[in-house]
Parts: structure tokens; sequence; C-alpha cells
């Protein structure tokens, strides 16, 4: 399954720009109050390592803040692709925001050969995920995952996510063993998400029986969500 005169006229415009201008600020202060305001924790290259996570590094930003019970990871200087490595980047459970530099200076790329979605959020996480792009995630069904190959690039579970100026792109939930396939892009269960400003394309939700001696077939929901 795939799931892809002049005073008249100046006045009047002025008072249609004032419930987006009202809409615009209340947004940006939620988005600055949802962190703890523990820090700042700043991104200065593209590498990543599972094993030894480099300083400077996203995955190692993740957890100096989720150490510090939360703030905002900001990127300095930083544009290109960061090719998630041999895992997951770790499960954010606190509230951490995420201020990349914008959807077409920075790539926040999985792993199509990988079993995890890229980014992973966990109950009572409060956070917002703005300026970058997600691509080839790939959440693959693992006896061990409780949700079943389930948000190619982002899985949320339990959490509050604010999304904005985003681009999802070319990620894959698949689950050909049992069970279904939920999100190609994002899964959310169990908490709340919000998307402003985002786009998605080629994101799919795959499902079915790999052969017959595999277990019974599942369902696919949401290429995109």
């Amino acid at each position: 399954v795939l799931l892809h005169s002049t005073m008249k006229t100046s006045l009047n415009n002025i008072l249609r720009r004032v419930p987006f201008a009202l809409g615009l600020l209340s947004a940006v202060v939620l988005w600055q109050s949802t962190a703890s305001g523990a820090g700042i924790f700043v991104v200065t290259n593209l590498n990543d390592d599972y094993w030894n996570p480099p300083p400077g590094s996203l995955r190692q930003a993740i957890i100096d803040a989720s150490a510090a019970g939360g703030g905002d990871i900001v990127f300095s200087n930083v544009s290109g692709a960061i090719g998630v490595a041999t895992r997951p980047l770790p499960t954010i459970t606190n509230n951490i925001n995420i201020y990349g530099p914008g959807a077409n200076v920075l790539n926040l790329r999985g792993r199509s050969d990988g079993y995890a979605s890229t980014l992973n959020f966990g109950a009572g996480a409060v956070c917002v995920i703005s300026g970058l792009t997600l691509s080839n995630g790939y959440a693959y069904y693992d006896s061990t995952d409780t949700y079943f190959g389930s948000g190619g690039a982002v899985l949320n579970v339990g959490g509050t996510l604010f999304l904005h100026d985003c681009v999802f792109a070319n990620n894959l939930a698949f689950n050909i063993v049992y069970g279904n396939a939920c999100g190609g892009g994002i899964a959310t269960f169990g908490g709340a998400l919000t998307c402003s400003n985002c786009m998605f394309s080629a994101n799919y939700a795959l499902a079915g029986a790999l052969s017959q001696s595999s277990k019974n077939g599942g369902m696919a929901f949401g290429g995109a969500i």
C-alpha cells in the first residue's frame, strides 16, 4: 500500500495581516517556552558515530542537552548532510528544541539499510524541530520494536512535537513480517503533533507478507503521517 480609492485597500491589507501576526507571535512564544532553559548546545560539524559521538556533533548535542534536562540545539556554519550512523540518534525525553539553519541548508539523512526511525521522542518531551530536511529514514519491523516499523524519519511515543519549516523526503516505514506499518515520514502514538509549513515528498508505508512462511501481513497507514 502506498500511502503523496488606495487607503481603503491598504487598511484592508493591514487588517487581514492581524490574525496572521498574532498567530505567529503566539507560536514564537510557545516555541521559545518549551525548553527548560537549561542551555544552548551548538552543533559545529556533520559527523556522527554511535560508539564514539564526536564533539560538536548533533548526537553529542542531544546527549548533552538530555543530561542537562533540556535546552536548545542550534547549528553554527553547518551545511550539507548529517548521515546518521549505525544506530538512530538518542531518544529525546526532555524538552529539547532543534533549530536547523534551513531545510535547504541541512539534511538529516537516515540509513536506507537501518532499522529504526532517525529521530525518536518519548513521553513527556515537548519539542520544536525546525529548519531541517529529514530524508532516507527507514523504520523496519524488528521483533524488539513495540511499534513495528513506524515513523521512517520521526517516531513520537507520548511526546508533544511542533514541526516547522521542515521537509520530509524519501522516508519509509516498512513491515513485511508481522503487524502494521505506520507513517512513512512521521508516526505518533499517544502524543501530539503540530506541523507548520512542512513539505512531504515520496514518503511511504509498506506492509505485507514476505513469503508464505512469514506471519500474517499487516496494513500500511499514512505515507506521510
